[in-house]
């Protein structure tokens, strides 16, 4: 059974008599009713994860939580717009029985290809999540790993999979323990939760490195797995920071709210961060980022012959890598306001205008000046660095 204090259950019972109460109060009406769900919810997964993180964890803990990281750095700068995550699974008798990553958003995380070598699907799970990054020549093993994945994808499929994999092994000793750079995922997306997925292939601790604020996990992974009686701890030190750093730039896009521009900026605003980049571009201070296509993405945005209409389909066409999207966005929280150079793919400046706001689109950014094949990009930091106000006085 999973370690929760006293405090906790006592905790957990005021809570279950603070849900009657106000579930009386708030039946009146369904919108009511489902705003004090969002609450109570939050409150539930606040304190478990709060518990959780109180407990205590090793030096032993932290050299595999290193592992993590390590694994995690694999697919660092190809995972956008989702995480960087890596896992580390251990036997009781601190045997590495599996590893994996997150190689690409769409596919399944870190936790997964890490089970696929520990129950044995795979020899290395670190080589299987390595096999399905873009560009890596198909092979037959490559071939066995995709399989994998969509039986893993499918109705039931994690439960095929692993059922018991892990806790009905004679060759594992004593406990298994499963270290996560991110708290695992709670919910249903193109693949299962990664939380159920530890459950079903009978894990019995997880430490993790960072808790997701995704509103969609938000502790509900910590939760998940206490309540199917998995010990839950939170790694301390240097290696929490390093989780943290890891997932810095996720943060901030997950928990910041979409601006509208169009409302919050004037013309004087936009007049200002002009001149500003003007003033780095003098200076050689300003960051910016060239687009970064293959051939035939770069041959298309060329034919400018077309109809606007056409030529939004071209600009809409072109493959914006992940690793491309994840330094612009990584850039732009730092400096805020970005230089896209996009003279690879466009000759002109509707192309380019038609392009960059496409970009900004996807970064939450907003367009301030298109000059030739050139776009100059503004969004706000978290917490701000540029005061707008200040700019235009």
């Amino acid at each position: 059974m999973a370690r929760i204090s006293t405090s906790l259950v006592i905790g957990w019972q005021n809570l279950s008599a603070f849900a009657t109460v106000a579930f009386l109060i708030c039946r009146r009406t369904e919108a009511s009713f489902l705003q004090f769900s969002d609450i109570r919810s939050s409150m539930i997964r606040s304190q478990v994860t709060k518990r959780a993180a109180s407990s205590t964890t090793s030096s032993v803990d932290c050299q595999y939580m290193s592992q993590a990281l390590e694994q995690a750095s694999k697919g660092f700068g190809g995972t956008y717009p989702n995480p960087a995550v890596g896992c580390v699974i251990v036997d009781g008798k601190n045997n590495v029985i599996g590893k994996g990553f997150h190689p690409k958003a769409g596919m399944p995380h870190a936790e997964v290809f890490a089970l696929f070598e520990a129950s044995g699907a795979v020899e290395d799970g670190t080589v299987a999540a390595l096999s399905v990054l873009p560009g890596t020549p198909e092979t037959e093993e490559s071939q066995k790993v995709v399989n994998l994945l969509a039986k893993y994808a499918s109705d039931g499929g994690a439960r095929d999979l692993f059922d018991g994999c892990l806790s009905n092994n004679e060759l594992f000793k004593g406990p298994i323990t499963a270290y996560v750079t991110l708290e695992p995922c709670c919910h249903y997306g193109k693949t299962p939760p990664c939380a159920m997925t530890f459950v079903h292939a009978g894990v019995n601790r997880v430490v993790v490195g960072f808790r997701d604020p995704n509103p969609r996990v938000d502790g509900g992974g910590v939760r998940l797995l206490l309540d199917n009686g998995i010990d839950v701890d939170f790694i301390k030190g240097s290696e929490a920071k390093e989780c943290s750093a890891l997932v810095d730039c996720f943060v901030k896009r997950i928990t910041c709210d979409p601006i509208d521009y169009d409302t919050h900026m004037k013309g004087s605003h936009r007049s200002a961060l002009r001149t500003l980049a003007g003033r780095k571009k003098v200076d050689g201070t300003i960051a910016e980022i060239s687009i970064a296509l293959s051939d035939s993405d770069s041959k298309i945005v060329y034919q400018e012959d077309n109809e606007d209409d056409s030529l939004e389909g071209l600009a809409n066409s072109i493959d914006l890598k992940p690793g491309w999207l994840e330094e612009a966005d990584r850039k732009l929280w730092r400096e805020e306001i970005l230089l896209l150079r996009l003279g690879g793919v466009v000759a002109k400046k509707k192309a380019a205008k038609l392009l960059g706001e496409r970009i900004s689109a996807e970064l939450g950014a907003t367009v301030v000046q298109v000059l030739g094949h050139t776009v100059l990009l503004y969004r706000p930091g978290s917490p701000p660095v540029l005061d707008l106000e200040k700019m235009i006085q």
